[in-house]
This record gives C-alpha cells, structure tokens and sequence, in this order.
C-alpha cells in the first residue's frame, strides 16, 4: 500500500491492496496483533495499513472495519522492555476506531534469548505459554460475544 495521503485518496481513488485488506479485516471479529518496537512505537506499515483500513472505500463505510471488534495485542523486542511502549500506541490507535483491546498484553524482553539461534521455535516455555494466553483470551471473548 502506499502511504496514506488524503489528497492522493481522494485524486486516484482507494488502493487495490487496502480494498483486500478492507475486504479481510471485515471477514473476522478479532484481530491478534504482534508488532515490533520501532523508536518506542509500532511500525509506520502497520500504521499505514490501519490507516488505509479506516477510510471510506467503495465497498466500506468509513466506520465499518474496526468497531466492535477485539483484538489482542503483544510485541517482543532484543532488549530489557521488549517493546513495551509498542503496546500503549498500538492500544490507543485501536481504541479510537473503536476496537475492543483485551486488558492482557504481553512483551516478551531479550527475546533472542527465547529462541533456539534462527528457529522462530520458542525454547522458553513460560514465555511459550505465557503468549498463549492471549489468543485464548480472545477466542473466549468472542465465544462469549459472537457465540
């Protein structure tokens, strides 16, 4: 996607791939989010896609996407924090579009340490199951939501 610009929006019309990713968002009722710390915050692509994601298309109202929905979110980082500040902008921006974040996160510190050398296999496994929580926090939410 490019970057979000609404006078771009506006001169060459909504882009191909947020449609799709509109199209997808619209398709679930929970989002599980692990995001990166980039500078204390989260990334400007996943900023960007959220953007996009917010604005009126041809096929979504501007408030469709996100209200209502849950989300779970968790961030991992090289250092002592593990991306914690991640978690505070990601749950801000979320909640202004209207979307439920659960009240548990996870940052998982030194995270390099927690994985066996290249493997994405977690060798830790408090912190294994501890990530695992999340999800299930959210599957029960929407069982309990959505039915």
């Amino acid at each position: 996607m490019p970057i979000y610009n609404p006078d771009d929006h506006e001169k060459n019309g909504f882009d191909e791939n947020a449609l799709r990713f509109q199209g997808l968002l619209t398709r679930h009722d929970g989002l599980m989010i692990a995001s990166p710390e980039y500078n204390g915050s989260f990334p400007a692509a996943l900023k960007n896609a959220i953007d996009w994601s917010s604005r009126q298309s041809d096929r979504y109202k501007r408030n469709e996407v996100f209200p209502g929905k849950f989300a779970a979110i968790m961030t991992a980082g090289p250092g002592s924090f593990g991306g914690i500040r991640t978690l505070a902008h990601l749950r801000g921006v979320l909640t202004s579009l209207g979307v439920n974040v659960l009240p548990s996160e996870i940052a998982v510190a030194f995270v390099g340490d927690k994985c066996a050398g290249e493997s994405e296999e977690m060798t830790d496994t408090r912190m294994k199951e501890a990530l695992e929580k999340p999800g299930e926090s959210l599957v029960e939410m929407l069982k309990k939501t959505r039915g």
